[in-house]
């Protein structure tokens, strides 16, 4: 068992900031299995690909679109005196700010949408990160791209619908003056966090037939770690180039997660 599995393993067992802080680490011990396994990186790049070009898509929408979604509730005043010249600069601010969300939706949209599209090769980079962490060649039915494709698409339409349904009316409050955008940063920050973490640990996790509720019930039960990882795989997607690159690092980072949580030896 790779050194990045079992440490997380002996983990589970410590402090409630040990665990968090293991699982903060995992996105970039990722990037650095990824660097030394080379062979992985023909698996990474559909998934990349993938991911820049939605986030590209989204995040031109997003722009595109900011002052119509503003407009909505407040159209841009006219600045012919003192008192409307400052209303249009709090309406710059808040054009900016929208805008700023907009850019922040759309690298989380990339990397849970992109993950429905990307499911055939997310899959195929998760057996082969897995065949690393645990030291174990993957059988010929499992290095197949298409096995288990529906079932991976599935499973991850399913866990960013349950997102998207969560986040619109979590985003909607940056639509209410004063408080409404800080709420509504913190809370979708905490909830894309969330998801994120259940995505790409799920990428293992549906290999072993668990249902949905034992993998929430196994997340759940390990929150500290989880949040932990899913806080540091959302920070990633602020780092320029790198942002446009996570898909592959949350994949294997989720693989080891998931492998930490749930012994495959144990399968139902």
């Amino acid at each position: 068992m790779a050194p990045i599995v079992s440490d997380l393993r002996s983990a589970r067992s410590a402090s409630a900031p040990v665990r968090w802080a293991r699982g903060f680490a995992l996105p970039f011990r990722a990037v650095a299995l990824l660097w030394r396994h080379r062979s992985l990186w023909s698996w990474a790049v559909a998934p990349a690909l993938i991911g820049v070009l939605l986030f590209f898509g989204v995040a031109a929408t997003a722009i595109a679109y900011a002052d119509d979604l503003l407009a909505l509730w407040w159209s841009a005043p006219v600045a012919e005196g003192l008192w409307t010249g400052l209303l249009l600069l709090v309406w710059t601010v808040l054009y900016v700010l929208l805008v700023v969300v907009g850019v922040a939706g759309a690298y989380l949209t990339a990397l849970l949408l992109g993950g429905v599209v990307a499911s055939p090769f997310n899959d195929a980079l998760s057996i082969r990160a897995e065949a690393i962490l645990t030291g174990d060649a993957p059988s010929p039915d499992e290095v197949a791209m298409w096995t288990g494709l529906v079932r991976s698409i599935i499973s991850t339409a399913a866990v960013t619908g349950i997102y998207i349904a969560l986040a619109v009316p979590v985003l909607a409050l940056n639509l209410v003056p004063g408080i409404g955008p800080p709420v509504a940063t913190v809370l979708h920050a905490g909830l894309a966090a969330f998801f994120l973490a259940v995505e790409y640990a799920d990428v293992a996790l549906a290999r072993y037939g668990l249902s949905w509720r034992e993998k929430l019930d196994l997340l759940n039960a390990n929150r500290t770690m989880t949040a932990g990882f899913g806080l540091s795989t959302s920070l990633l997607l602020w780092i320029p180039g790198l942002n446009l690159v996570v898909m592959p690092i949350a994949v294997v980072g989720g693989t080891a997660l998931g492998l930490a949580l749930y012994d495959p030896d144990q399968r139902l």
